[in-house]
């Protein structure tokens, strides 16, 4: 029996951290989501990480908290 490309991967989210999947179009987000969540089957791909990583600060707000205009 082949393994699942996602096998390997041990990755836990703590109770309210925020995580995003980025990519350009067709590099397969909607894809790794739906492995993720259990509704898809991923049979082959790579995953690269960019060349330098950047950490963004997000102002904790709560949804739909944006001023109303």
């Amino acid at each position: 029996m082949i393994a699942s490309p996602l096998s390997e991967i041990d990755w836990t989210i703590e109770p309210h951290q925020h995580w995003v999947i980025t990519g350009t179009n067709g590099a397969g987000k909607s894809a790794l989501a739906a492995a993720l969540a259990g509704v898809g089957k991923i049979e082959a791909g790579t995953v690269q990480g960019l060349p330098t990583m950047s950490v963004w600060s997000l102002s904790k707000r709560k949804p739909n908290s944006l001023p109303k205009s």
